[in-house]
Parts: structure tokens; C-alpha cells; sequence
């Protein structure tokens, strides 16, 4: 708070009334990442629901649910899950008891980010920012403008009101912001042509990041404030903690050590695929082509593919290069190339399959395999629609075909919970080829073909080289002495005919 004198005669100072002036002030800006530290809450699970659906609703993970309510938890063949009106604890991650944005001073692209603008006797008021490019010119001319990604649109002016800011309204210290104005980013171009000439340009550079810096505008939508009036505090300290006459006032972090990184995340952990990078993966130029694809035309595209793709990966963890290169591989040969969603055969030779629980006449057509994993059998298909919490899929089978959502949400649950063989994830992390295959297939139909697939993909991603998260020394050499295979009871009966793929 500043004060002034009501009169000019400073002799009289002494005695002279004060009358407070606030001013308003823009104190700090800087990039953050949110912090949550949940509350426990309670919730009744609806009449078919399943984990997923769960889940979602309570803004939780499967994980978090199964860890915290052990007691409860039920298991049906391959599926866990709660009974219908239990009681159940959970985390409320969403809302959060509290959250906390925590300064970052480099991310990689893609990810999403934090604004914060720290500001007192400014509520309510708006904030403009503009992320610009520090030092030299790297994804844009040096100090000249970065297009960023906000609410799924390309924006380069970014605003936000202080004090509202819906992601936080539920947190018990979100009075703690009410002098904050917040905004969330996704760090990346919102078309994939420009973002691989952002990954280009980032390759070429020493490190392969480039340095940004902010500018923060409180004046020019608030023309009710003479500008000269907002005090900014962007002048970043020097060394000798003296102000650096070399910045601008409402600029933050231009100046070494402050600058904020954006990074290549060269590997595929831990983000999204871009529509380009899924073509080279797949390598096909048309996406279920087949006469018997019941999938409509408007849904065969690589945007759709991708679109679908991601969230299996991020619903089912699938999410380091690894899994991912595997899975595509085994969904790439259980689909016949993505060429379709539906078995070809009939399913006639699943009639009566006991250990598919196909116990009903007609069973083995009504139930035979559909989605990217070619789900089949009754347990099957009734285990998936209790875990999605969509009972009309045991009588409606066919959707599982004809929906494209539930094509690849299918593979992603058999992957986690419906082999007999328990969740690929590990497997994959080990880059255990022979696992996996028999896992999803059952045996080894097709080896070869997926062998060389997997290859393939894992050289396009470089995952030797460039993966974050690797810890094995050797990958892509697939043998029966190196598989876990081994000391299963099935490895150890057909040892000769798994060795006979050995590489």
C-alpha cells in the first residue's frame, strides 16, 4: 500500500491525515505445474457400473479405487469391481481437498503447463499474456510471439480473470489464489505441420530446447486504470539483487537462469501420438478396408484412429514406448492389418466352448471375436460390459464391431484385465514378445509376422536410442531362454516349437 500526504506543505507532514492509495500490483509471473493433494470422500457405486465408469465419475483411478477399498473389492472371472449400492472410499483428485502450483522451469512438448500471475488489489480484473522467444530465434523470430495450444484452439494472446478459475473452485484453499490469475496450456502448435517444424527447429539446437520468457498485460483491457498507475515487478533482480535495467518492467523470466525451457521429448512416453507419427507406426494407406468392417466410412480415417488410440493408451496405462509399440504390433495382427473390427469366420467353431463360457445355443456367432483384440466368448463379453458398466453389450455384441470407441476400449481392457495370461503391461516392459503373443493370441498364430512387425515399429521409434523411460540393455531380440515363457507350464510343454522362432 502506498500513502500520500492530503497536503503540500511537508512541515505539516507529521500531523497530516494518510490516506491509503492501493494501487495495483502485478508481483510475479512464471510457469507452474498443479499439485493436488486430494480428500477422502464416499460415493455409492450405481447399479452397473464398472471401474472404468467409476472411475471417471469420481475423477479417480482404477488403482486408487482398488487400493483404498481392498475389502470390497470383487472379482468375477477376470474382472474386478464393487457390488451395486456399496459404499465405497475414494480420492477426490478433481476437487482436491487442496492444490498447490508449484514453479517448473522447463517442460517438454505436448505438455500441458501452467500460467500463473501472482497480483494484489487487482480481483476480477483481467490478465493478458503472451509467451514470447527469448534469446534467439528457435520456433520464431527472437521476442517475437509463440503460438500456443488453449481449450483445443491456437491462441497467441492468453487471458484470464484474477481470482476465477474453475479448475480450483472445489479446493478448500482456493482463497488462497483469489489474487491469482491462472490459466492452462497445452505447450505445442495446434496443427501437426507446425508442430513438426517446432520439433525440426528444437532438433537443430544445442540441448534440443529453446528459451521463452513472458510478457504479462494488466492495462490494456482495463482502460479504466491509468497504466502508469499498475506497478509491475518484472524487472528481474541481478546478481547484486539490484533491479536489471536491461528488462522491462512487465516481462518475466528474460534473463539468464530465469529463462523457462521448452524441451523435445524425443520418445513416445508419457504423451499423445500426432496423427503423423501413427501413419509411419501403421504403415497402411487405408484403415479397415475389409468388405466385412461393419465400422462406418466415417470413422476409417487417421484422425478418428488416433483420437481412439490415445485414450486406450491413457486409459489402460499404456504408456511408455514400449507398451505402446507392442500393442500395436498385437492389435495391428489380431485386426488382420486393421483391416476390420469383426472376425471373418462365423463363430461356429466357438459353439459349446466351455472354457469361452459359451453355455447357451448360438453362442459362439453371437460371440465371437470382434474389436481390435477380437474379443470372443461369452465370459468375455460379459466381463468387458460389467468393467464398462454397459450391460446392453451381451445383447448387443455386435457393438463392440460396429462402435469404434468400443473396438479399441475392448483391446485395452483384454490387455489389462482379460487374458488368462493377466496384464501385458509388464510383460511388454520387458519387451517379452513370446509372452505377450500367447497372452493375446493364445498361442503363436501369426509369430512371425508379429516379430517383424514389432521390429520394425521399434526402430521407427528409435527406442533404443531415445527412450526415456528404458532400462533393459538389449531390446528386439526375441528368444525362448530370454522369455518368462519358459517357467510357464505351456512354455515349458511346447519349449521346441517356441524355440523354432528364436532369433
Amino acid at each position: 500500500m502506498h500513502t500520500i500526504f492530503d497536503i503540500n506543505d511537508t512541515a505539516l507532514s507529521a500531523i497530516s491525515p494518510k490516506i491509503p492509495i492501493e494501487f495495483p500490483q502485478i508481483i510475479d509471473a512464471y510457469f507452474a505445474k498443479i499439485r493436488k493433494e486430494g480428500g477422502e470422500k464416499q460415493a455409492t457405486v450405481q447399479k452397473g457400473e464398472g471401474l472404468i465408469a467409476l472411475a471417471k465419475r469420481l475423477g479417480t483411478t482404477q488403482e486408487k479405487l482398488k487400493e483404498m477399498n481392498v475389502g470390497k473389492l470383487k472379482t468375477w472371472g477376470s474382472v474386478q469391481g464393487f457390488n451395486a449400492d456399496e459404499t465405497i472410499t475414494y480420492e477426490d483428485e478433481e476437487g482436491g481437498s487442496k492444490v498447490y502450483f508449484d514453479k517448473v522451469g522447463s517442460k517438454n512438448i505436448g505438455q500441458d503447463v501452467y500460467l500463473v500471475v501472482k497480483t494484489k488489489h487487482f480481483q476480477g480484473r483481467k490478465i493478458q499474456l503472451n509467451i514470447h522467444q527469448g534469446k534467439e530465434k528457435v520456433i520464431a523470430e527472437k521476442d517475437k510471439l509463440i503460438n500456443i495450444t488453449q481449450n483445443g484452439k491456437s491462441v497467441s494472446l492468453i487471458e484470464s480473470i484474477v481470482g476465477e478459475f474453475d479448475e480450483i473452485s472445489n479446493a478448500e484453499n482456493k482463497d488462497d489464489f483469489k489474487d491469482w490469475a491462472i490459466s492452462k496450456l497445452t505447450l505445442k502448435p495446434s496443427s501437426d505441420e507446425q508442430l513438426k517444424q517446432w520439433k525440426d527447429a528444437l532438433e537443430a539446437t544445442t540441448g534440443k530446447k529453446t528459451l521463452l520468457y513472458l510478457l504479462v498485460d494488466a492495462h490494456s483491457a482495463n482502460t479504466d486504470y491509468d497504466k502508469k498507475r499498475i506497478v509491475y515487478y518484472g524487472r528481474n533482480p541481478d546478481e547484486d539483487g539490484n533491479p536489471d535495467k536491461n528488462t522491462i518492467r512487465n516481462y518475466w523470466l528474460d534473463m539468464e537462469k530465469k529463462w523457462f525451457e521448452l524441451k523435445l521429448n524425443k520418445c513416445y512416453c508419457n504423451r499423445d501420438l500426432t496423427v503423423e507419427e501413427v501413419k509411419k507406426l501403421v504403415d497402411k494407406d487405408k484403415l479397415f478396408d475389409h468388405k466385412k468392417c461393419p465400422l462406418p466410412a466415417t470413422v476409417k480415417t487417421y484422425e478418428e484412429f488416433t483420437k481412439q488410440l490415445n485414450a486406450t493408451f491413457n486409459n489402460y496405462d499404456i504408456n511408455t514406448c514400449l507398451r505402446k509399440a507392442h500393442f500395436i504390433a498385437q492389435t495391428e495382427a489380431e485386426s488382420d492389418h486393421y483391416k476390420t473390427t469383426v472376425e471373418y469366420a462365423s463363430g461356429s467353431a466357438y459353439e459349446g466352448r466351455d472354457d469361452l463360457g459359451n453355455k447357451n445355443t448360438g453362442d459362439g456367432k453371437k460371440f465371437k471375436g470382434r474389436g481390435l483384440i477380437q474379443l470372443t466368448g461369452r465370459t468375455n463379453y460379459t466381463d468387458y460390459s460389467s468393467h464398462v458398466g454397459k450391460s446392453e453389450l451381451v445383447n448387443k455384441p455386435e457393438k463392440i464391431g460396429e462402435d469404434i470407441f468400443y473396438s479399441f476400449d475392448s483391446a485395452g481392457w483384454y490387455w489389462n484385465h482379460g487374458s488368462a495370461w493377466g496384464n501385458m503391461n509388464p510383460k511388454a516392459d520387458k519387451d517379452d514378445l513370446i509372452a505377450v503373443s500367447i497372452g493375446i493370441n493364445g498361442g503363436l498364430n501369426g509369430y512371425a509376422h508379429r516379430k517383424k512387425n514389432l521390429k520394425r515399429i521399434l526402430g521407427i521409434m528409435k527406442v533404443k536410442d531415445e527412450c526415456d523411460s528404458l532400462k533393459l540393455e538389449q531390446i528386439g531380440v526375441y528368444k525362448y531362454g530370454t522369455s518368462n515363457i519358459k517357467n510357464s507350464k505351456y512354455g515349458k510343454k511346447n519349449k521346441a516349437a517356441i524355440q523354432k522362432f528364436d532369433d
